[in-house]
């Protein structure tokens, strides 16, 4: 393994371990699925992507407003990327944070993190090793008491860490999910 890439995941498992640490702190905000796609984005190969992913508040939070809250997360993803046919396993970790209305209805949110893909070549792609790093910009809204939607579109490649070719892909995702919420 490359240096880059030891320090990449001696970074994920910190990450990982402070998320422990601060458990007495953290609570499950939402857990639900996502598909996603690069359709109408430009492309070498027609990736699918499958996951289900979890949501968690992290401590700290500020009104910004009388009716606007400020939240901060870690968000959790473990599913299939597809790839023409040729599939493999992509992982999600990272921070965000989320613009919300007071009852939690609507959401808007940012977040980034690094992702893991052991097969890094689907199709023809090739994504130059299996971490990759990430950027979502999402909304939500609350349908009902703890059912949600979703939209993102996410970005993610490898920073140059595997070499020159660091295009990355852009992928739209449509969630469905479940909110612990006790309003």
């Amino acid at each position: 393994m490359s240096k880059p890439g030891a320090w990449v995941l001696i970074l994920m498992f910190s990450f990982i371990s402070a998320g422990t640490c601060l458990a007495e702190s953290m609570s499950l905000y939402a857990m639900g699925i996502r598909y996603g796609t690069n359709d109408g984005i430009d492309k070498k190969t027609d990736l699918k992507r499958y996951e289900a992913f979890g949501v968690f508040n992290l401590p700290w939070s500020w009104q910004l407003a009388s009716n606007i809250d400020l939240d901060t997360r870690l968000i959790t993803s473990a599913g299939m990327l597809d790839g023409e046919g040729d599939a493999g396993f992509i992982g999600t970790l990272g921070p965000g944070i989320c613009f919300t209305d007071r009852n939690k209805r609507f959401t808007l949110e940012f977040s980034g993190g690094v992702a893991l893909l052991p097969d890094y070549r689907l199709g023809d792609e090739d994504f130059g090793g299996p971490v990759q790093f990430t950027f979502d910009v999402g909304i939500g809204v609350r349908l009902f008491k703890h059912l949600g939607l979703g939209y993102r579109i996410q970005h993610f490649s490898d920073a140059a860490l595997w070499g020159s070719d660091n295009r990355g892909v852009d992928m739209q995702l449509f969630e469905i999910s479940y909110r612990f919420l006790n309003l």
